[in-house]
């Protein structure tokens, strides 16, 4: 009886060990980022919000620098399909109610789509004054990322991976298991 209890304790230890240390992984840093993506749909496609948040983790430690490494993930918090026939007004005020929630304002990025109708609906959004930096973006044919007239420009595919290239130097995108109360 002694040595089971021995062996339960045991086990018991090298659990809290292992929790502990991806306790330590999942600590963040002060470099924690949102972009509230937004892609405006038009008569038959609907209006998106995306939330992603980029984390720094504090990873391994490294000797060689005296440091702990910096593990960046990218998570879904939270995703909005916004219903047929909304007034494009009406999504404004919601994208602007989104960055002003109170874990999102003031950290995060806006990138939308300023592609066809996007233009106007931008126009729209620098006057409603979000709570967040506005990148407008247009997706192009061109071979190379760019800005000009106020607009980002992106090629639709970055080389022979077609990925999209704003996110082609980010790590893969995970599901949340927590979502944000917008």
């Amino acid at each position: 009886m002694a040595t089971y209890e021995h062996e339960l304790t045991r086990i018991q230890l090298e659990r809290n060990s292992a929790r502990k240390k991806l306790d330590k992984k999942l600590e963040k840093t002060a470099m924690d980022w949102y972009f509230v993506g937004v892609d405006f749909g038009q008569v038959r496609d609907y209006t998106a919000i995306a939330v992603i948040e980029r984390v720094e983790l504090v990873g391994e430690f490294d000797y060689a620098v005296r440091a702990h490494r910096k593990e960046t993930a990218l998570r879904l918090r939270y995703l909005e399909r916004i219903a047929l026939g909304t007034s494009f007004p009406e999504v404004v005020d919601r994208v602007v109610a989104v960055t002003g929630n109170k874990k999102l304002a003031g950290r995060c990025h806006l990138p939308v789509d300023g592609t066809c109708v996007g233009r106007p609906v931008v126009d729209m959004l620098r006057n409603a004054r979000p709570r967040g930096i506005l990148m407008p973006v247009t997706v192009t044919c061109g071979q190379r990322e760019g800005w000009g007239d106020g607009f980002y420009t992106v090629p639709k595919c970055n080389g022979s991976r077609y990925s999209p290239a704003p996110f082609s130097r980010y790590p893969p995108l995970r599901f949340s298991h927590s979502c944000l109360a917008m």
